[in-house]
């Protein structure tokens, strides 16, 4: 989180250089579309990873003397405010939506922050075909390997959404009824799977950048380490879109 928020507070800053110099809103939208959706994971992340370390330190956890009361307190007023995390998906959700139609339809470039939503025509392109070339466990210990699993996730839960919006079968049921009753499990979903890529790819770059910088070497490797932990929790939790694509399976 730390490194997709000195992201994002460099591109907020650039966003409104833009603006006030250049009257170029591009980025508004994007910003929005990721912010949207890492506000309401990171909020919860931190929420429950404050909850699970209280319990980690047991009986001790629960004093007063432990500080976690007041650590809790304030977390968990961020889950709700400023919108809780099923308005904030839904706002993500919509964006995503927007630019999968836009790559399937048009063919426009994206905004550099969600370009990767472009590789969807691999899938439509693929149709069912599309499968993971590893072929033994230690890729899977590959950061850039694990980094486009979450990718691929979050853009297998893109195209099932613009599938049911797009099946005749659903035509009959309005915007409003397809985003708050129909599909809000499908879209909530879809923007967790990309907030998590998001993240990931924040942790990855910013990694990237400290050991071209020249840091220290064992932060680099705890750090790698991290991102593993990271990246295959994320897998083994929001991944289920690899195994039901058929993406990721035994064969």
């Amino acid at each position: 989180m730390a490194f997709g928020a000195n992201f994002m507070y460099s591109s907020y800053f650039q966003m409104m250089s833009h603006i006030e110099q250049l009257q170029d809103f591009s980025m508004l939208g994007p910003m929005h579309t990721i912010l949207a959706g890492l506000k309401g994971l990171w909020c919860n992340m931190a929420y429950e990873g404050a909850k699970t370390i209280r319990e980690c330190c047991g009986a001790a956890g629960f004093s007063a003397y432990s500080g976690f009361s007041a650590v809790l307190d304030a977390l968990s007023a961020y889950v709700t405010l400023e919108g809780d995390s099923v308005v904030m998906y839904l706002q993500t959700a919509r964006s995503l939506l927007k630019s999968g139609q836009k790559v399937l339809t048009s063919g426009k470039p994206l905004n550099k922050m969600v370009e990767y939503i472009g590789d969807l025509k691999v899938l439509v392109e693929q149709r069912g075909n599309f499968k993971c070339l590893a072929k033994s466990l230690d890729e899977f210990r590959d950061e850039k390997f694990l980094l486009d699993l979450l990718k691929w996730n979050a853009l297998f839960r893109i195209g099932k959404c613009l599938q049911l919006f797009a099946d005749p079968k659903n035509k009959e049921y309005s915007m409003w009824e397809k985003f708050n009753e129909r599909f809000q499990i499908d879209l909530i979903k879809m923007a967790q799977a990309h907030s998590y890529y998001m993240t990931a790819l924040y942790f990855f770059n910013g990694i990237n950048q400290l050991e071209k910088d020249g840091k220290c070497k064992n932060l680099l490797r705890n750090l790698r380490v991290l991102f593993r932990i990271l990246a295959l929790h994320s897998v083994t939790t929001q991944g289920a879109a690899l195994a039901q694509s058929q993406y990721l399976s035994p064969e």
